[in-house]
Parts: structure tokens; C-alpha cells; sequence
């Protein structure tokens, strides 16, 4: 594991949890602390990570249109689809605990995000990003209009 080396380096052993604490079944506070002082283990770092999952937010309307016909008379045509933006948010929180006592040595928390516009296409033209939507989302218009 590459923070136990970290750690080992800096005169620190450290420990899988699971090697001390098998998933197997729930342990009381107290049954924890005697397996891990039995182990000689005098602090655990306990680190709570939180996900907000994938937020979907509205950023707008994308819209193309083409006119045709001759000055007296003109066809508009168009079309509009939604545009969205996509974030998450990691949270995490982490403490250091004496297992003696349970007493928090180290406290600290810290956040990631992430984000940004799903782009749907190659990205060369505006004609391939909108012919990549319709045969993926819409079959029917995949070959144009009719």
C-alpha cells in the first residue's frame, strides 16, 4: 500500500483495518479497542467519505434553424434541445483517534469537485454534434429531415 510506505518511511507502521478488524460481524467500541491494543496499534486514522452523486442542472437551449424560399415567400425551420451541466462534490472528513482512550489527536476535512458541459459528438461542427444526439437519442431524425 503506498501511504503505508509514505508512513514507514516517516517511522510509522500502519495497517490494513481489515486485517485487524475482519467485515465479518459488528465489534463494540470495546472489543475494537482491546483487538487493535492487542495488535499493539495505539491510533487509527478513520477517514468518512460522502458523494453527492451526479447534480444535473439546466444551462440552457441549444437551437439550429435554416430558412429557405425566395424574397416574397420564406420557410423558417428549426429545432431546440436542453443543454446541461454535470457536477459532483466529494466530501471527506478524517480523524485520528487514540485507541486508548478515543481520544481525537487529528482532525481534518477537505472537498473535490468536479464538473462541466456534456458534449455530445467529435466537436468539429455544430452538424456532427447534432447528428451524433439524433442517432443516438432520436433514430427518426437521424438521416435529416424528410
Amino acid at each position: 500500500m503506498t501511504s503505508g510506505r509514505g508512513l514507514k518511511n516517516r517511522g510509522l507502521n500502519s495497517r490494513d483495518m481489515y486485517d485487524v478488524l475482519p467485515p465479518t460481524r459488528q465489534y463494540t467500541n470495546q472489543e475494537a479497542k482491546t483487538l487493535l491494543a492487542k495488535d499493539g496499534i495505539d491510533a487509527v486514522l478513520v477517514i468518512e467519505v460522502g458523494d453527492t452523486g451526479i447534480q444535473k442542472e439546466y444551462a440552457g437551449t441549444f437551437f439550429s434553424g435554416s430558412v429557405s424560399g425566395n424574397p416574397t415567400f420564406a420557410t423558417f425551420s428549426g429545432s431546440s434541445s436542453p443543454t446541461y451541466r454535470y457536477s459532483r462534490q466529494t466530501a471527506f472528513r478524517a480523524k485520528l483517534l487514540e485507541v486508548r482512550t478515543g481520544r481525537s489527536l487529528w482532525v481534518g476535512d477537505g472537498q473535490v469537485r468536479a464538473g462541466g458541459l456534456l458534449f455530445i459528438g467529435d466537436g468539429a461542427n455544430a452538424a456532427t454534434t447534432v447528428s451524433g444526439y439524433c442517432s443516438e437519442h432520436l433514430p427518426s431524425c437521424a438521416s435529416g429531415p424528410a
